[in-house]
């Protein structure tokens, strides 16, 4: 069985999480650069001067086993980041695919 794993998250993010792909040896993942969002009343990134920055998503399909491995290191990580740099994991099972 696989899962669907959506990691969206402030650009500021990016390299800790690569550094969590390379230390899980995952090499195939789709990222969407430059997402425009709103995390709360406070925090905007709209890529503006006056909400400066972008968000973005990696969206992986890994086998349950490596799956679970990367959640516990998005969760570590997540306690760790700095007030303003964001994050959210959304997971999801796959029903099929080809």
């Amino acid at each position: 069985m696989y899962k669907e794993i959506r990691i969206v998250y402030s650009d500021a993010a990016k390299n800790e999480i690569l550094k969590i792909f390379e230390e899980e040896k995952i090499e195939k993942y789709l990222n969407l650069e430059q997402v425009k969002a709103k995390w709360s009343k406070n925090i905007r990134h709209m890529g503006t001067q006056i909400w400066p920055g972008t968000d973005s998503i990696f969206i992986l399909l890994l086998e349950n086993e490596k799956a679970e491995q990367l959640i516990v290191k998005l969760k570590e990580m997540k306690k760790n980041l700095i007030e303003g740099v964001d994050m959210f994991v959304i997971i999801s099972p796959v029903e099929e695919m080809f």
